[in-house]
């Protein structure tokens, strides 16, 4: 919490007087985190259709970054793992919606929606690498592979 108080230039004591400990605290980040990304995934997808499910820009990358290291952090913290669940519930609903607006029929959409969600999730991590990242080029030609055969 020190370290932190440092970098936000404030007390120690000021931080754990408004979050109470820093358990909370990481709850409460990555409850604003999810809200983020909901609202930003959401907007790509309305903006870019089937390619704003991938990172478009630097910008989206550092989130798509920033969503695996929740997700990462949410294994080791129940209450993280909870919030980090509900937003890969999202996701998926987010991809159902799509299909349905693509036409593909009702009984098909979930199991489409959690396997693209697979695919999807794959794509993220390789796109977010280190080492070796994959280029958006080579990630958009997979991810319209992938759409397809269901008319995108």
């Amino acid at each position: 919490m020190r370290s932190l108080a440092k970098t936000m230039r404030c007390s120690a004591a000021s931080l754990m007087n408004w979050f109470e400990t820093k358990d909370r605290m990481l709850w409460l980040a990555s409850r604003a985190f999810a809200d983020h990304w909901r609202f930003e995934l959401g907007y790509r997808v309305g903006t870019l259709g089937w390619a704003g499910f991938l990172p478009y820009d630097e910008r989206d990358r550092q989130l798509t970054v920033r969503r695996r290291i929740w997700s990462e952090l949410g294994r080791n913290d129940p209450r993280i793992g909870a919030v980090m669940a509900e937003v890969v519930l999202d996701e998926e609903s987010l991809l159902a919606d799509f299909l349905r607006y693509l036409g593909v029929s009702e009984e098909a959409v979930i199991a489409e929606a959690r396997r693209l969600h697979v695919f999807l999730l794959g794509l993220w991590i390789r796109m977010t690498e280190v080492a070796e990242p994959l280029a958006r080029e080579e990630a958009e030609t997979i991810w319209r592979a992938l759409g397809g055969p269901l008319g995108v």
